[in-house]
């Protein structure tokens, strides 16, 4: 009870008390104090006003701080409604994406399974392939060329490492110049060649500008590699492969250094004599990588029986403006675990970059450095720059 309260109880009493001893003086002494009685009762009504008046202030005082709490509470369900609803939207998420894990689509299962037979043959045709090969490099059909007033030119996009900021491997792009000097972009380029049969030569020849890069920059950085696109026409077409495989025999000690990204789409329409020819460039020791992944239906053991080590995920398919959602984070955790290394790709702003450090250890994009034409001498180039800020 406070201060205040203390008072009040003291006056009321006192108040009471006075009133009581007048009253009693009325009754046993009438003669000696006729007035006693009236003022008994005065001070009786004046206990009572002020008891009345305490009740009142008490009264009003509590309905105000009922009312402030009634507000708060109100205030704090509307919050706890609030994180219940985003609870549940992590929650059918998460439980989407371990569907989709533990119950592979029947279509990847069945693809993964034709791609598993596949290479149970691979050995013994290998052998009989090589042998046939030999006679068919010695006079090859003339290859498809692109126009000749339109000039290739190889590029450079570097590959953060997102633990200190610095350039640790590179993707290989192509830039096409056409004859009125405007500049066709990477992607640009892989579409037409696509849809005009040209892309094993592309393929190739990307391959040609890049194997001597590699190799000067690793004269440096041992630990440096390269990621060279590769397209699924390239894979089903032998004679591609075979000049591929031949070129790489030619530069053997960058071999390892050399990473083949194939679109995850495309995984689906690989035919046999492209998972043949996927399995051959893997023998000379290269590596194979993903792009464009999706999480839905990705058989992350399939992949590494074929020799799958990077996984290339868009920046934007992650972070939908509050961050890589739970579904992202367990698929990250599953990668690792598997030794999957994780790159987010076409990074544009500090945001996706925030949301990329959390799942993956390299990343690329504009907000980090565009693509660079590569010089004349490759091992003029800035190797280590560090990433933007």
């Amino acid at each position: 009870m406070s201060g205040r309260e203390w008072t009040w109880v003291f006056a009321v009493a006192l108040f009471a008390l006075a009133g009581l001893v007048l009253a009693g003086i009325s009754v046993f002494e009438t003669q000696a104090v006729p007035a006693a009685l009236p003022v008994a009762v005065a001070l009786l009504s004046m206990a009572l006003a002020i008891t009345a008046f305490g009740i009142w202030s008490k009264g009003t005082y509590l309905a105000s701080r009922i009312a402030i709490l009634s507000r708060s509470i109100d205030a704090s369900s509307a919050t706890a409604a609030d994180n219940r609803d985003r609870l549940d939207l992590f929650a059918r998420e998460l439980a989407d994406f371990r569907q989709h894990a533990r119950e592979p689509q029947p279509s990847v299962v069945e693809e993964m399974k034709s791609i598993r037979e596949s290479f149970r043959d691979l050995s013994k045709r290998y052998e009989r392939d090589a042998a046939n090969a030999a006679r068919r490099v010695a006079a090859p059909p003339p290859q498809p060329t692109m126009p000749p007033r339109e000039r290739i030119s190889l590029l450079l996009e570097p590959v953060i490492d997102l633990t200190n900021n610095f350039t640790a491997h590179y993707r290989a792009r192509i830039g096409m110049t056409n004859e009125l000097g405007s500049e066709l972009p990477h992607a640009t380029v892989l579409s037409n060649a696509d849809r005009g049969g040209l892309r094993p030569s592309l393929d190739l020849h990307m391959a040609k500008l890049a194997l001597p890069v590699i190799r000067r920059l690793r004269e440096r950085h041992d630990q440096m590699r390269i990621f060279l696109p590769l397209g699924a026409a390239t894979l089903a077409d032998g004679l591609a492969i075979e000049r591929l495989a031949g070129l790489i025999d030619e530069w053997r000690d960058v071999a390892s250094a050399v990473t083949l990204e194939i679109q995850h789409q495309s995984l689906g329409t690989l035919t046999p004599p492209a998972i043949e020819g996927l399995a051959r460039l893997a023998q000379r020791g290269v590596q194979m990588g993903l792009s464009g992944v999706s999480i839905v239906g990705l058989d992350l053991p399939a992949l590494r029986k074929l020799g799958v080590r990077f996984l290339a995920v868009d920046a934007k398919s992650i972070d939908a403006g509050y961050g890589p959602g739970p579904a992202w984070q367990e698929f990250a955790q599953f990668g690792r675990a598997m030794q999957f290394q994780l790159v987010v790709t076409d990074i544009a702003n500090r945001t996706q970059a925030a949301s990329a450090a959390r799942i993956a250890r390299f990343a690329s994009g504009e907000y980090f450095a565009p693509p660079r034409r590569v010089k004349a001498e490759a091992s003029d180039m800035p190797v280590q720059d560090r990433a933007a800020a």
